[in-house]
This record gives C-alpha cells, structure tokens and sequence, in this order.
C-alpha cells in the first residue's frame, strides 16, 4: 500500500455510507510518492479511465459509480460514464473535495481515497488497487492530469 500521513481531514461519504448524513472524515492530503513509484501502466488518463476507473468504480463490484443513479454517483458527483465527461468531471472544482487536482496528487480526492487506510473510506468499496495502479493514477495527476 503506498505510504499514508494525515495532513488534514475532509469530509466524505462512501457507496456503503459513513455517518447518518452520509460523511466521514477522511484526510485531506495524504503522503504518495508518484515520482519514485512503479506504475502498472502508462500514466495517461486514457489508460487510467480504461484500466482502472471503468473496472473498478463503474462496472462489476466496483458499480457504484456506473451511472448517475448509482448511490455513489447520486451522493458525490462521480460517474464514470463515458471518457470526455468522467475526465471533465474528476477536474471540476470542488473546493477541497475536488476529485483530481492537477499537478497535486497528494490532495486529490481521488487519490485519498485509494490510499486511505480506513475499509470505510477506501474506494473501490471491499478492495484496494495494487501499489501499480495507484502509482499510475498519481503520476497522471502529478503530471498535470491532461486529457
């Protein structure tokens, strides 16, 4: 599992809940080291959204955000749906819960979530993604996150 720290906390929910309203506090930044990993793939978000995005969080066991309806979707914003769209939407500003913020892997949402070390708050929901996929998502960001 990459290496994690606290930085600060955000809150956020999961497809599987939280609290009542839905939140948990998850960190707002977290230690990740893109530039010394081993990514499983190219770190383009073409191969990030067809080997990792659709895979894990829009199809299978990973469905929760497969579509607007899915209860992952409904409460965070996120679908993967299509490419152009699921790329426009991981980089809309979001305050601190925006999804990617290029260039800064560390405190993209996304990536928090993938590396936080609580079952709750870790996506995909019941797995995580091996240390290769995560390195590949963080260098995409890192890089600058380009479509």
């Amino acid at each position: 599992m990459a290496s994690l720290a606290l930085l600060g906390t955000i809150a956020v929910g999961g497809c599987d809940g939280g609290a009542d309203d839905g939140t948990t506090l998850a960190p707002a930044c977290v230690e990740v080291s893109p530039s010394t990993c081993a990514p499983l793939y190219t770190p383009s978000f073409d191969e990030v959204y067809t080997r990792t995005l659709m895979p894990s969080c829009a199809s299978g066991g990973g469905s929760c955000h497969g579509n607007a309806d899915a209860s992952g979707a409904e409460a965070h914003g996120l679908f993967v749906d299509d490419a152009e769209a699921t790329h426009a939407r991981l980089l809309q500003d979001r305050g601190d819960d925006t999804f990617v913020v290029a260039g800064d892997a560390a405190c993209s949402a996304l990536v928090v979530r993938l590396v936080v070390d609580d079952d709750v708050l870790r996506m995909p929901v019941g797995t995580s993604l091996s240390e290769g996929e995560i390195c590949s998502v963080a260098q995409w960001i890192e890089n600058g996150a380009a479509r």
